[in-house]
């Protein structure tokens, strides 16, 4: 599976039979269209954050993997059996994307990282005003979009904390339509940029969950989009 994966990351055509690419933090992801995040890191470790939330909680709980520590960790085999060391990595994968303890037989519990409090101090000391939101999000958009000249019908909103995940994070609503690849504009589209320390971490644009995010948005023109160039 992971052999099969790894080139997923880097081709958005095989990435599209499953859902389509995204960034958590720095990692390279893919999204289904469940909503569900696969992630590797090292090219030994598989992880994937599923359940029965939305798709924008999901995507929003990806960054709590300790991505570095999985990819410090060392994996040992022994003849054909698992020993502790490799179940050790697969437990600390499980507890940061699901939450949930798994009792390993036969090893010694290794340090699971930060408390619950800690993690959400952690998290609110990341919602900083993002004051440059609208140049963050041009710089993106410009290499997001088909293509990213003569957007039309472009407005967004200021950056306002809404419920992202397991807290909140400052959030810009965004709605535009844009040529596809045979330069037809495509129905009007709407997404959700998230901030995490002032600068853009994520955009989501799985319609439902960006719907949701953005009900009650109040949106102002964004004339810098439509005079965007390549």
């Amino acid at each position: 599976m992971i052999m099969q994966f790894g080139p997923m990351l880097n081709n958005p055509a095989l990435a599209g039979a499953m859902g389509k690419l995204i960034k958590v933090g720095s990692q390279r992801a893919i999204q289904t269209n469940d909503g569900d995040v696969l992630m590797m890191t090292a090219n030994r470790f598989m992880i994937h954050v599923q359940g029965s939330a939305d798709a924008a909680s999901k995507l929003a709980y990806a960054p709590a993997v300790d991505v570095a520590k999985l990819s410090k960790m060392v994996l040992k085999r022994r003849g054909a059996a698992l020993v502790c060391g490799e179940l050790r990595a697969m437990r600390s994968a499980l507890v940061a994307a699901l939450l949930s303890a798994a009792v390993l037989s036969g090893c010694s519990t290794p340090d699971l990282g930060p408390s619950p409090e800690e993690l959400k101090a952690r998290w609110e000391a990341q919602n900083v005003y993002p004051q440059s939101y609208k140049a963050d999000l041009l710089a993106f958009l410009r290499t997001y979009l088909n293509d990213p000249v003569h957007v039309h019908g472009a407005v967004v909103t200021q950056p306002v904390l809404k419920d992202v995940g397991q807290g909140q994070r400052y959030v810009v609503c965004l709605r535009y339509s844009a040529r596809d690849m045979d330069g037809k504009y495509a129905a009007p589209k709407e997404g959700a940029a998230v901030y995490v320390s002032a600068k853009l971490d994520r955009f989501i644009d799985v319609p439902r969950a960006a719907k949701e995010i953005c009900k009650d948005a109040v949106y102002a023109p964004f004339s810098e989009l439509e005079k965007l160039t390549r």
